[in-house]
């Protein structure tokens, strides 16, 4: 039988990677992937060992493709790459082969691109006794031939966009969010930078609830329905294959809390303090899984907001507006996000998000 293993950290697993998984798969039986890592490894700041191995078992594994999961500081071992970390290491790997049933005459074959590992490898079978009961070989292939690393995509993401396997790339989009308060132009701003570029952008989900009823009439279950709509709807599209590295919202939970915050304390509306405290506590629990790269505020503007049948005109007044935006910029603060103020015009404004995003390196 012909084994193959193909091994690495896999932060995050990019068209390197899967040359040599790819080309295991062609050439053996079976194929094992061993997904490595540490306690405390830097690579996995984002993305920690536990949840690339699920990535990755969910996107590879078939009949003849097992994944599976190495953490070094569970075996001991250090990050010296030493001979005996080799052998402790191999051991650990020949486990897990071993897992289907022992078969003689076992030829393991190992993909690596790194020209170090063919003589760390060997010298650990044929030295050390690792794999003992294996015709053990290592396939080198050049990394000339597909020149990309993980290092490259986690430094610069948007350049190598499609060279990272896709279900790894939601979590290295570059997420925009322009946000503000009532009628200043940030659903139009940010469709119009989506059209611009080409990239996928969402409308804010409260809107729905504006066709269905007053914002007097608003409760507890519409401003949760907005929080959890809204990460949804945004998820999706962040995790969309439409999306090219660069995603744009115009809206987020700050926004919901500001509005909540606002409502609990007047008279005659449909929530109360008490159900605020709740939101703000779902919301701290979704900011540990949202990631806002930017975050552009739009100063409201001492004109009349528009009444376009969406609008609750009685805080129209531009004193009330401020009032609620230093709201919303207390609790981007509060929840550590820096913004960034635009006070321009429309134009202004248009070109001042449309070359942050040329300078981050994106070009459509």
């Amino acid at each position: 039988m012909n084994i193959g293993v193909c091994f690495g950290g896999y932060s995050p697993m990019h068209q390197g990677h899967l040359d040599l998984i790819m080309k295991s798969k062609k050439l053996n039986d079976m194929t094992h992937v061993i997904v490595c890592g540490y306690d405390g490894d830097p690579r996995g700041k984002l993305l920690p060992l536990e949840k690339r191995y699920n990535i990755i078992r969910n996107f590879l594994q078939e009949e003849t493709v097992k994944v599976h999961m190495i953490n070094d500081t569970k075996l001991g071992l250090d990050e010296s790459m030493s001979p005996n970390n080799w052998r402790v290491w191999l051991y650990e790997v020949e486990n897990y082969i071993n897992e289907i049933g022992f078969l003689k005459n076992n030829t393991i074959t190992f993909y690596v691109a790194e020209k170090r590992y063919v003589d760390d490898i060997n010298n650990a079978v044929n030295t050390l006794g690792a794999l003992s009961c294996y015709d053990v070989k290592v396939d080198y292939s050049n990394r000339t031939v597909n020149p990309i690393s993980g290092t490259m995509c986690r430094e610069n993401p948007i350049a190598h966009w499609f060279k990272i396997a896709q279900p790894f790339r939601a979590y290295y989009s570059h997420n925009i969010l322009i946000a503000g308060t009532a009628s200043e132009g940030k659903t139009t701003l940010t469709r119009d930078i989506g059209k611009y570029f080409g990239i996928p952008y969402s409308y804010e989900k409260g809107r729905d609830i504006c066709h269905l009823k007053k914002d007097t009439e608003f409760n507890f279950k519409d401003f949760m329905y907005n929080i959890t709509e809204q990460n949804r709807y945004n998820e999706e599209l962040i995790c969309s294959p439409q999306n090219p590295g660069v995603f744009i919202s115009d809206t987020d939970n700050m926004v919901t809390l500001m509005y909540a915050s606002a409502y609990s304390t007047r008279k005659g509306f449909s929530i109360n303090r008490e159900e605020y405290n709740t939101l703000y506590e779902v919301v701290k629990q979704y900011t540990k899984t949202i990631k806002w790269n930017k975050i552009f505020l739009i100063k409201p503007k001492t004109k009349a907001i528009v009444d376009d049948g969406e609008r609750y005109m009685p805080d129209s007044d531009y004193h009330i507006r401020l009032d609620f935006y230093n709201t919303l910029k207390s609790l981007y603060k509060t929840f550590g996000y820096e913004f960034e103020e635009l006070d321009g015009n429309y134009y202004e404004n248009f070109c001042t998000v449309r070359d942050y995003i040329r300078s981050i390196g994106f070009q459509n």
